[in-house]
């Protein structure tokens, strides 16, 4: 059985509540982009939750890649190519990221450019990266690399550019997250971060 909560998480614990009642499963994956296991209480049923590291106390276990080091591996990839003004596009469910890539900026000795900070606050996804793309094309102020907060976003940015006649990667290079995009669109190659999504879920089952 498969539930979405809706990225909240009183609907999580509200499913969670829901299963156990009903008795209709026996074990519980969560999967959730925030910190918010540790609002979750313990059920009688077996859980394991999938998330990004957390200091957090938990009712039960939870496993997560550490997207840290994956974004200082991004990172140092970038300025081995050369690159030393980066943009990063976001948006708001990823504030996280966002200090994880300043951080890798400063231990890569690279300066982190507030004018080329980009969340988008009212879209996610493809849409994001048309906005930020949108958004940095009007200011005019353009990097040689982007570092996008995950696959989707960098593949909207790239929709963007494409059409504004920039070449991926000769004139800007992009680098996503997650490498949850098997197919990209032709002509536009682009970099991901592999967090081995599908590991996690097979050592969570």
């Amino acid at each position: 059985l498969m539930s979405s909560a809706q990225f909240k998480t009183e609907r999580i614990i509200e499913l969670c509540n829901f299963y156990q009642n009903t008795g209709i499963v026996d074990a519980i994956i969560l999967i959730s982009p925030f910190n918010s296991f540790g609002q979750i209480p313990a059920t009688n049923i077996p859980m394991i939750g999938i998330s990004y590291p957390s200091n957090e106390y938990h009712e039960f276990d939870y496993l997560c890649v550490d997207d840290a080091i994956g974004i200082a591996d991004g990172i140092a990839k970038l300025k081995s190519l050369g690159h030393t003004k980066i943009a990063y596009f976001g948006e708001k469910y990823t504030w996280y990221r966002q200090q994880y890539f300043e951080n890798a900026m400063k231990a890569c000795k690279l300066k982190v450019f507030s004018s080329l900070i980009f969340v988008s606050t009212e879209e996610r996804f493809e849409k994001a990266g048309y906005d930020t793309a949108t958004r940095m094309l009007k200011q005019g102020n353009i990097p040689t690399a982007i570092f996008a907060s995950y696959d989707d976003v960098a593949l909207g940015a790239a929709e963007v550019l494409k059409a504004s006649g920039y070449r991926i990667p000769e004139d800007i290079s992009i680098c996503g997250i997650d490498y949850t995009q098997r197919q990209v669109i032709p002509g536009m190659p682009i970099s991901s971060v592999n967090c081995h999504i599908e590991t996690q879920v097979d050592i969570a089952i």
